[in-house]
């Protein structure tokens, strides 16, 4: 009797012990899950956007530099943002004229206070043979200096894009070279304002875009080696205006 006794005493005990040990293992699988699943819900968190130094607007011409600059698309800016050569860039598409001021004006109002310099640049679509074309053109500059200026921000503008010869007219050539004339007119009297002349660098001696720069003999969009030639004066420009 006694021996059965002891003999389930044993049995208890060991029993007991089993399920004390399981319920432990237990506890700790849900403390690791638990840490684990934490850990993902950190990692899920978006990344708060920096300020960035230089907030560039345009079109397709701007959104190439943008991927040559090694940019990527950020859906909380609604554009291209990360860092180049040290600097913080943002990327943002701008509306086609007569929307192209509003559009401006709208996408500073958004982001005030979250970029120091603003780098405008027309499209080489924006350019045609009418007579007041370069008129307007200059106007969409002064819209973007009053902008600027209200915002406290530095305005570097890229001059005219010359566009490949199978599209080049006189007329075209001529307005390049009256808004060029202006720009630099322009920045000499006002405070803040730097240019990037691309033009010279991009442009034959007929003020077509150089083959060697052209995305093809009918695109007027720059290849990589047409970024290449120009972005050393864009950061120049900056620092000058920073």
């Amino acid at each position: 009797m006694k021996s059965c006794f002891v003999l389930l005493l044993v049995a208890g005990i060991l029993l007991f012990g089993c399920l004390g040990g399981t319920s432990q293992a237990e506890e700790q699988i849900d403390a690791s899950k638990e840490a684990v699943d934490g850990g993902q819900d950190d990692l899920s968190q978006p990344t708060a956007l920096p300020s960035a130094d230089v907030l560039m607007l345009g079109r397709s011409v701007t959104e190439g530099w943008a991927d040559f600059m090694g940019l990527r698309f950020n859906d909380e800016l609604g554009g291209f943002a990360g860092s180049y050569q040290g600097r913080v860039f943002w990327a943002i598409h701008l509306e086609t004229p007569p929307e192209l001021p509003n559009s401006v004006d709208e996408i500073l109002e958004r982001n005030s206070g979250r970029a120091k310099t603003v780098v405008f640049k027309l499209c080489f679509e924006d350019f045609n043979p009418s007579e007041d074309n370069a008129q307007m053109n200059e106007e969409f500059v002064q819209r973007a200096y009053a902008a600027t200026s209200r915002h406290g921000q530095k305005l570097v503008v890229i001059n005219a894009l010359p566009q490949v010869a199978a599209f080049n007219e006189e007329g075209i050539r001529a307005n390049h070279l009256t808004y060029n004339a202006w720009l630099q007119d322009f920045a000499s009297s006002h405070q803040g304002v730097c240019i990037v002349d691309v033009y010279s660098i991009l442009a034959d001696a007929d003020g077509s875009l150089k083959e060697e720069y052209a995305a093809g003999e009918e695109d007027s969009h720059w290849n990589r080696a047409a970024y290449q030639a120009v972005t050393p004066l864009l950061l120049q420009a900056i620092a000058k205006c920073a």
